[in-house]
């Protein structure tokens, strides 16, 4: 059983199945989040589906003018294309940076945002978007309209999958993209 952080309800299978179905092949444009205590990370709406998997600390994510969705560490929050996003540590905030302002490119569509205004990190997080196919279909997350957010910390074979992700962006070697 699994529960919706945006809206409190249970999530079957069957969304899980969809998701890891979709990640399996469509994650690009990777990115490593680092945010401080009193800093907002603000995303653009994007014509794509973004993924986020909180690594450390506990993500609010705002959407617009909604209500935060809390997501603690291990937590993956889907979100439908076109919208506004504040990712923060906290619910109060000090100041806010444009996600774009903060990137610093480790190589081709990978980069680290560092909004940390050079403090410590207490919020990690790793991006991705989930692009469509050439006909525009997202396949199995086609229709998506408000966040999808799930704890998947007892799932081995996603914290795998970010955990290679984030060592690529560390280090890239030889025949990376």
């Amino acid at each position: 059983m699994t529960t919706n952080f945006a809206e409190g309800e249970i999530m079957g299978s069957s969304t899980l199945d969809a998701l890891l179905s979709a990640l399996s092949v469509d994650v690009e444009a990777f990115a490593l989040c680092e945010i401080a205590e009193n800093v907002r990370l603000v995303f653009p709406p994007m014509e794509v589906i973004e993924v986020h998997h909180v690594l450390e600390g506990t993500l609010y994510l705002t959407i617009g003018d909604a209500d935060p969705v809390e997501a603690p560490a291990g937590a993956m929050v889907i979100v439908p294309p076109g919208r506004l996003q504040y990712l923060a540590a906290s619910k109060s905030v000090a100041t806010s940076k444009i996600s774009s302002e903060v990137a610093l490119p480790v190589r081709d569509g990978m980069v680290i945002l560092d909004a940390t205004n050079g403090g410590q990190s207490v919020l990690r997080i790793a991006c991705g978007t989930v692009q469509p196919d050439p006909n525009g279909s997202y396949g199995p997350l086609d229709g998506l309209s408000q966040p999808v957010a799930e704890d998947l910390s007892d799932v081995p074979v996603i914290s795998a999958a970010f955990a290679a992700m984030l060592e690529e962006v560390a280090a890239p070697g030889e025949g990376a993209m």
